[in-house]
């Protein structure tokens, strides 16, 4: 249960923090995400101020569009020309750092003999799954800074 309210919290305050625009595109594998998202669509506009949240097009042009990604869920505000892309490139960069940081530290924790041997298995694995989980969030906002370029 506080995961759903982690998730909300998550995606509407970083929605707040890049919104430019009236919709949003949720992109994830998982259909459970999506019906999360669609259960509390009214809750998610009202916060964010935005008109509608919508499963990603097949046709979408993520090129230049807004973007945020929370556990390993995308979600793309469509800019057009009411982005500035340095300001976004700059955005990106810093979740990349900031990204990248979190990675470094999962990674020495993970590669410590003492940390490995002597925690509990769940908690070396909760620490694998972070670690997988901080490196496609990476990736994807990776992927979104490249595209900017």
């Amino acid at each position: 249960m506080w995961q759903t309210w982690l998730i909300r919290l998550s995606f509407i305050v970083g929605i707040i923090i890049i919104f430019y625009g009236t919709w949003i595109y949720f992109a994830s594998d998982k259909s459970d995400k999506w019906d999360l998202i669609k259960s509390t669509a009214d809750h998610f506009a009202a916060l964010a101020k935005v008109d509608n949240i919508l499963p990603l097009p097949n046709d979408f042009v993520q090129d230049n569009a807004g973007t945020l990604v929370v556990q390993k869920t995308e979600f793309f505000i469509p800019l057009a020309d009411l982005i500035d892309i340095e300001k976004e490139k700059q955005r990106l960069e810093k979740e990349i750092l900031r990204l990248e940081g979190i990675e470094k530290g999962l990674k020495a924790k993970l590669i410590n003999k003492n940390f490995v041997d002597k925690a509990p298995e769940a908690v070396v694995n909760k620490e694998r799954e972070k670690l997988a989980n901080v490196q496609e969030n990476l990736l994807k906002v990776g992927t979104n800074y490249n595209k900017l370029k």
